[in-house]
């Protein structure tokens, strides 16, 4: 079963992520996939990606497509208002992500030490920026550390083009005075 509603959308997205891949530049993907996706959400392109049924408990993912080079991996997420992610990693992959419909809000922090004995990382929170629809941002390691939630008070829709498999993440939990504990988290798919 496909997550496109036609081989059209899907020739425009997939053709776009094998473009950028192929520059072989973390940057140079970065770039072209912003500005490509941001396009094809203006344009209502990407509006007709099978999203995942919304769940009442946390955002839901839905994997699109999984390139067969293991190149790139094109995941789709339904957002209920108020939901959100942790604050999380991104495994040391590249991602690009692009707000479909909704108002998301992404906060951006930096690791500013880590004690890996005790799991132990300190964060500094850098910028919050709303994300309207057609919005689209990179994050590259070692600059990966992020919430991400939907602002709104409607449904929101974000597809995200990672450099690879996303299968696992580190969460991070509040200590106390800026300090987080690191935990490792598989993740799923909900459809």
């Amino acid at each position: 079963m496909s997550a496109f509603a036609t081989a059209t959308r899907a020739e425009d997205l997939l053709g776009l992520c094998r473009a950028a891949v192929a520059t072989g530049d973390e940057g140079e993907i970065a770039g072209i996939l912003k500005d490509g996706l941001f396009d094809l959400a203006r344009r209502g392109k990407l509006g007709q990606i099978e999203y995942p049924a919304r769940s009442a408990s946390r955002y839901a993912r839905r994997l699109v497509y999984a390139d067969a080079w293991g190149r790139f991996v094109v995941i789709a997420m339904t957002w209920g208002p108020g939901q959100k992610t942790p604050l999380h990693d991104h495994a040391g992959v590249w991602c690009v992500e692009v707000v479909v419909d909704g108002l998301m809000e992404v906060v951006s922090y930096q690791l500013l030490e880590e004690n890996k004995a005790l799991g132990h990382c300190r964060f500094e929170q850098r910028e919050t920026v709303a994300a309207p629809p057609a919005s689209s941002g990179a994050l590259i390691p070692p600059f990966e550390h992020h919430i991400f939630r939907n602002k709104g008070l409607e449904l929101a829709h974000t597809l995200h083009v990672y450099g690879g498999p996303m299968n696992r993440c580190d969460i991070f939990e509040p200590l106390a005075e800026g300090w987080w504990q690191r935990v490792h988290r598989e993740l799923r798919y909900d459809a």
